[in-house]
């Protein structure tokens, strides 16, 4: 029988569903603000190879390895180039083992994502879109071992602590890049991205997505874009690469950071240490949905600051500019007799700079230092017209584009096409008295270009020798 004051039982069964309902969200604001506090380490190597000295190079690497196993990260990606592959097969076994080991004393997980010296076939020749794949098969080979779910495309991924990481491949393509040669041929291959859309329709409950490659493919916008979309609506959070040996800050792009890590045992520029000048690991921090780059160099010097794109764009071009001093030695000809230097037509000997210019769009300061300790410089000078300004301690200031007919961060042209360019600088040579020099030894000029950049003031340098000669009875 219905009783008038009796409770309404729906009305109690509406209140306790909303108070559960509060209680659910408030139970998943505390969960995301906790995870939101929560930071996660990750530690990140770049190349040892494209060195002179691969043990060397790993001992660089053993030193970075003590560095990150000091700093609690949780795991370590790897960019690649891990391996020299322009050796014998038994050689790369034996690398990869022992590059391997050292790795493994980090104690925490490494992941590595294919690198063009890992993979690319032995050269010469050098061929574009090799069909040459044995060294790819050997890296298949000794890293399936690790990875047992590695793709046959090389890529894979995992998680740690809620964030999900993509290790892709760059290499599909043998012996391309995204800067140099055959750019065109430096691109994802459809199967691998195929694979990136399963593997991200899998992720979507992670916290993030961090993807990490060796090559910045994105330096070629149009071969880069299908992954820059599957990774933008998934909202990935950064894409880390190498390659470059040294680091580079390319800010965000569709909300996705893109950054590049310099080398850890690889050859480095000879320029400031801004400019690319220095070995380093990299330690990521991820806290919620913020990603930040802390560079730690290997030589235990003052902390390094990323450099962003724009001044390393320029500072790519200013090095590849000065790569043309290797002509340095047949623009000049200086031999030697009785103690005295003349050129090769018996006259006073001196050393003319030709191939030197501004490639970028800033002013650019030339300063020249002479190495050779037993030569002296004679009514040395800028030649008429070369310098915008000579400054007074005796630096040309170059004006943007001088003496450059075109250029950009893989290619630079000095304006030499319909006439031969003239020197931008001159002197006269002796011998230093009490000194003595002999055919086969060196005169060497250190040749620096600065600019002042969006970060500081970098510089890069270059040596310009020529070998002195006897001179023809």
């Amino acid at each position: 029988m219905y009783k008038k004051n009796a409770p309404d039982r729906g009305w109690l069964f509406l209140l306790h569903a909303s108070l559960a309902i509060v209680l659910l969200v408030f139970a998943s604001e505390v969960k995301a603000q906790s995870s939101a506090k929560t930071v996660l380490k990750v530690g990140v190597i770049g190349d040892q190879t494209g060195s002179a000295d691969i043990d060397k190079s790993y001992d660089v690497l053993r030193r970075g390895v003590d560095i990150l196993s000091k700093e609690n990260v949780k795991c370590v990606l790897h960019t690649g180039d891990l391996v020299e592959s322009n050796v014998s097969p038994e050689k790369y076994r034996a690398r990869f083992d022992e590059a391997a080991a050292l790795l493994d004393h980090l104690g925490k997980p490494w992941s590595l994502a294919p690198g063009d010296h890992d993979v690319n076939p032995p050269f010469p020749p050098f061929v574009p879109d090799s069909a040459d794949r044995s060294r790819e098969k050997l890296f298949y080979e000794l890293y399936r071992r690790r990875v047992p779910h590695l793709t046959t495309t090389l890529n894979h991924s995992f998680d740690i602590d809620g964030y999900h990481f993509i290790a892709l491949n760059s290499q599909e393509h043998l012996s391309t890049d995204p800067r140099w040669g055959d750019i065109f041929l430096n691109k994802i291959s459809a199967d691998q991205i195929t694979w990136l859309k399963n593997d991200l329709a899998k992720s979507h409950a992670s916290k993030g997505i961090i993807v990490f490659i060796h090559q910045p493919m994105w330096y070629n916008w149009s071969n880069w874009t299908p992954v820059h979309e599957l990774l933008r609506s998934h909202r990935a959070l950064a894409v880390i690469a190498g390659h470059f040996h040294y680091d580079q800050d390319e800010g965000e792009i569709d909300g996705i950071r893109y950054f590049v890590v310099g080398a850890a045992g690889g050859s480095v520029k000879q320029a400031s240490r801004d400019a690319g000048n220095v070995q380093h690991v990299t330690v990521v921090t991820i806290q919620g949905r913020k990603v930040g780059f802390r560079l730690i160099p290997i030589d235990g010097a003052e902390p390094l600051h990323a450099t962003p794109r724009a001044d390393m764009d320029r500072v790519q071009a200013i090095d590849v500019l000065l790569g043309e001093l290797f002509g340095f030695g047949s623009d000049n000809s200086v031999c030697v007799k009785d103690n005295h230097l003349f050129n090769q037509n018996m006259g006073p000997a001196k050393l003319s700079l030709i191939p030197v210019g501004n490639p970028i769009d800033q002013p650019v300061k030339l300063s020249l230092q002479l190495l050779s300790d037993k030569i002296d410089l004679r009514n040395s000078q800028f030649m008429p017209g070369a310098c915008q300004q000579v400054t007074p301690d005796g630096q040309c200031i170059l004006a943007p584009g001088t003496r450059v007919e075109s250029s950009n961060n893989s290619l630079v042209v000095l304006n030499n096409r319909f006439a031969p360019l003239p020197p931008v600088w001159e002197s006269g040579l002796d011998v230093k008295p009490g000194s003595t020099v002999a055919p086969g030894d060196a005169i060497q000029l250190r040749v620096r270009l600065s600019f002042e950049g969006v970060q500081g003031r970098h510089f890069v340098e270059g040596t310009a020798a020529v070998t002195i000669k006897a001179c023809s009875p």
